[in-house]
């Protein structure tokens, strides 16, 4: 860290809320918008990540929090709900932790140019499981308001061999 050159570390998720440093500046805490903690060496490496149910950060105008609502998986008992944008989250209620993030949308997530000009992202809108969650049915919806609206829906079958 002391090279006199500046440094980055690249897509850690989600904008960056507070930042400390420890004693012997060997490690850096950083907490972020979507209610994640990242502990990082001094050579960039990301040690832990302490994450409970991801926050969505506010990107731009009115948003409501979690429009897929609360849907519990059955195959797995898990709370399922909107995380990041453009992700499910599968939320142990049992265990108190993230089991996973299910990219939906298959989209990067880049900062916008110009605060002026925000990004404009693909959300999650609707979710359902069948009765064995073996499928899982999702809506996306993108809308810049200039052109029409984007609404996508998709069909997700689970394989239980391959455990995805």
């Amino acid at each position: 860290m002391d090279s006199g050159y500046k440094d980055f570390l690249p897509r850690l998720g989600s904008p960056i809320n507070h930042v400390t440093c420890s004693h012997d500046n060997q490690l850096y805490a950083t907490c972020h918008t979507e209610n994640v903690i990242q502990v990082i060496s001094s050579t960039f490496t990301i040690k832990q990540v302490y994450q409970g149910l991801t926050r969505t950060h506010n990107l731009h105008g009115p948003h409501h929090p979690c429009p897929t609502g609360l849907l519990c998986d059955p195959r797995s008992g898990a709370l399922v709900l909107n995380g990041k944008h453009g992700h499910l989250q599968f939320y142990s209620v049992h265990a108190d932790r993230q089991m996973y993030n299910l990219d939906i949308v298959c989209q990067n997530f880049i900062s916008a140019e110009n605060l002026d000009r925000p990004l404009v992202v693909t959300d999650v809108t609707c979710a359902a499981f069948d009765d064995t969650g073996t499928w899982l049915a999702t809506v996306e919806y993108w809308n810049d308001d200039i052109i029409t609206p984007e609404i996508t829906l998709k069909f997700w079958f689970f394989d239980e061999e391959k455990q995805r």
